[in-house]
């Protein structure tokens, strides 16, 4: 009875041995020994099935491994290996860097050889507090735009690891940098919690993340490079490179994002004559800034509390004159600059347009984030198809 437990087989096999050994009528020996050997063979089955069991779950485990590297999302996923941010409007995504509650969205048109040098300064050295860049430029830009992306994810380390992914998006450049910003936040306004917004009008100097640096450890919902005063005593912050939360996007997208019909692109502003065209140019410009730049602060309830400018670019009064410049902010003020900026604060930045800060390309003060520009890369650029932003017409 207690052989017939076993298996079959193994029970034929064990009892044809027995009977060689001790013959049929050694019962009383062959009872010990049965005793002895049905205990052993339970062990070694049970033995058997351990090991069966932990054979089935290491195939498993293998399976289960080789479908993720192929990336079979059908397969469940452990929740706590998933990272979950909470954005601007309540919705989470899943993120792999440090920083994946932020974008850096850079409006860029390529026009000439220093706005692709100062673009590629702004990759190497004002991108190491976000996860993801994305170049807002015009359609016609794309030839060059595709050609500079190779040499970026290719040659600077942050991208080439995949610590910080790139991309470019086209669209009409009818807005002016404004609209490249409001046109790249339209797919992903909620999809983070911060957002840093850049032109291309500045070549970056050294390593930089303060715009979204003190966004996150201030209470603040905006920042920016540079704060002025006006002469009403008022406070503005400069558009060239800002940051915002949720709530400071918001304000900053009800305030700009408007059509291109909006009055504050100034479209009737137009030259009578061609000679008329550099003042309706600088007119436009300026008509353009006081809405979408210096109007922006104000538009913050609390703009005191809620708005940061992280270097003073208003011009002291004994800094002004005819010889230097009688214009209040820095970027027409050499002096101011070098001296009281670059000097004393380690400033960030020297304006594209202004020669007597950065003379060419090959200026030593744009070492520190030129290290893995490939100078070839410019000649092989056609600037041709070139379109400027504002037409005077």
């Amino acid at each position: 009875g207690i052989m017939t437990s076993l298996p079959g087989f193994h029970s034929v096999l064990i009892l044809k041995l027995l009977q060689e050994i001790y013959g049929v009528n050694s019962k009383l020996k062959m009872k010990v020994h049965e005793r002895v050997l049905v205990r052993g063979m339970s062990l070694l089955a049970i033995t058997a099935i351990f090991q069966s069991v932990i054979f089935v779950a290491c195939i498993h485990k293998r399976y289960v491994e080789e479908q993720r590297l192929l990336g079979d999302d059908s397969l469940p996923k452990p929740q706590n290996s998933i990272l979950h941010q909470k954005t601007a409007v309540g919705r989470s995504y899943q993120g792999k860097g440090k920083y994946n509650d932020a974008v850096l969205i850079i409006a860029s048109v390529p026009i000439d050889e220093k706005h692709v040098v100062a673009l590629w300064t702004e990759l190497e050295c004002f991108v190491g507090s976000t996860s993801r860049v994305v170049i807002s430029t015009a359609y016609w830009a794309k030839p060059m735009m595709d050609r500079l992306l190779v040499d970026v994810r290719r040659n600077i380390p942050r991208f080439a690891s995949g610590q910080v992914t790139i991309e470019a998006h086209f669209y009409d450049n009818e807005r002016y940098d404004v609209g490249l910003w409001c046109d790249a936040l339209q797919g992903l306004k909620d999809k983070y919690e911060n957002f840093a917004l850049l032109n291309d009008s500045i070549f970056a100097l050294r390593e930089f993340d303060g715009i979204l640096d003190t966004l996150r450890s201030k209470n603040v919902s905006m920042t920016s490079l540079n704060h002025n005063v006006d002469k009403e005593n008022r406070t503005w912050h400069e558009s060239v490179f800002r940051g915002f939360n949720g709530d400071g996007l918001s304000v900053f997208m009800n305030h700009s994002c408007v059509p291109r019909t909006h009055e504050s692109f100034c479209k009737n502003l137009t030259r009578k004559s061609p000679r008329k065209a550099k003042t309706v140019q600088r007119k436009r410009k300026r008509c353009i800034t006081k809405y979408h730049e210096v109007a922006m602060s104000w538009e913050f309830p609390r703009p005191e509390q809620q708005v940061i400018g992280l270097y003073n670019g208003t011009v002291p009064e004994h800094m002004r004159s005819e010889e230097t410049s009688i214009f209040p902010t820095w970027v027409l003020n050499i002096p101011y600059w070098r001296e009281d900026l670059l000097e004393e604060q380690d400033f960030p930045a020297a304006k594209v347009n202004q020669e007597r800060m950065i003379a060419t390309t090959n200026d030593p003060l744009l070492d520190k984030c030129t290290r893995f520009l490939d100078r070839s890369l410019i000649d092989e650029i056609d600037f041709s198809k070139r379109e400027l932003s504002l037409k005077y017409q």
